[in-house]
Parts: C-alpha cells; sequence; structure tokens
C-alpha cells in the first residue's frame, strides 16, 4: 500500500507564496511525487509507466509514455521522486495529474491519495494547480518592497 503526495519543485521565495502543488503559468518546473510505504510490509519497488495531465476546464490533455522508477519502501518509508522535469504549463486553473504503474513483483500496487483515503489500484491522480503569471510577479515583487529596508531618516540629513 502506498500514499503519494504531489510536489513541485520552486524556490525558497517561491515556496513563501506557492503551496506545494501549485506552480506558474509559463514557467519551467520540474514536478514530484512523495511516496510512503503505509503497509505493513515491505514494498519491492515498481515503475510509473504512464503521466498523462489534463485541464479541468479547457480540453488540453497530454500523456506521456515513462519509465520512471519507483523504489523499494520498507514499512512508513518515504521518498521523494521526480516524474516530470523542466514541464511548462500554458494556461491557468487546475490540471489532473494522474499515473499509472506496476509493481516489480507484478501484484497490485494499492495507491491512496492519503492514509484512511480511498483505494485505487495500480493508479494515481491529483490536481496540480496553475497560477496566473502576471499575478504572481505583481505579488513578489511588493513582498519583496515591503522586506526592504528603509533608509535611516536620520541618515540624510
Amino acid at each position: 500500500m502506498i500514499s503519494y503526495g504531489l510536489f513541485t519543485h520552486v524556490s525558497d521565495e517561491e515556496r513563501e507564496i506557492l503551496t506545494s502543488t501549485e506552480t506558474v503559468r509559463g514557467i519551467e518546473t520540474n514536478i514530484g511525487i512523495e511516496i510512503t510505504n503505509i503497509g505493513k510490509s515491505s514494498f519491492g519497488g515498481g515503475v510509473i509507466t504512464r503521466i498523462s495531465f489534463k485541464a479541468v476546464a479547457l480540453s488540453i490533455a497530454s500523456n506521456y509514455t515513462v519509465n520512471v522508477e519507483i523504489p523499494a519502501l520498507e514499512p512508513d518509508e518515504k521518498k521523494h521522486i521526480i516524474i516530470l522535469t523542466r514541464f511548462v504549463v500554458n494556461f491557468e486553473g487546475s490540471a489532473r495529474l494522474s499515473l499509472l504503474m506496476n509493481a516489480n513483483d507484478g501484484m497490485p500496487i494499492k495507491t491512496y491519495r492519503f492514509k484512511g483515503g480511498l483505494a485505487t489500484t495500480n493508479q494515481w491522480n491529483s490536481t496540480l494547480y496553475i497560477v496566473n503569471k502576471e499575478m504572481f510577479n505583481i505579488y513578489q515583487s511588493v513582498k519583496r518592497t515591503k522586506t526592504q529596508k528603509k533608509p535611516n531618516e536620520d541618515e540624510s540629513t
């Protein structure tokens, strides 16, 4: 039994603004998953074979045939895996990210978005949110301005 969490790789400055499931339209990012073995026995690893990406409000979809290794995990062990590198999304809103996978031993992989959630077999789904680039840049600019030190009034006289 494997639990998955989605994350985007962003700078520390961007992380102060974005959640782990957000990216900015038009900006290159790496997308990864955090996997946890929530079962009572070892998981022998596997492979992600397909990644599907579909805009929720638009008729935009992409499917990628991949060969991304899922490492072996002991119970309660967590690992981060990058599943898409240098990924750029050119629309705003939400998108459905789906993974298809197989275990190395051929047994079904029960997957959960979170411990105690509903199980799926050999697949996993999550939502990625794509934010407006211009609004993100304005917010960053305002944040930087607020944190800049103001000159000491006594020094200017």
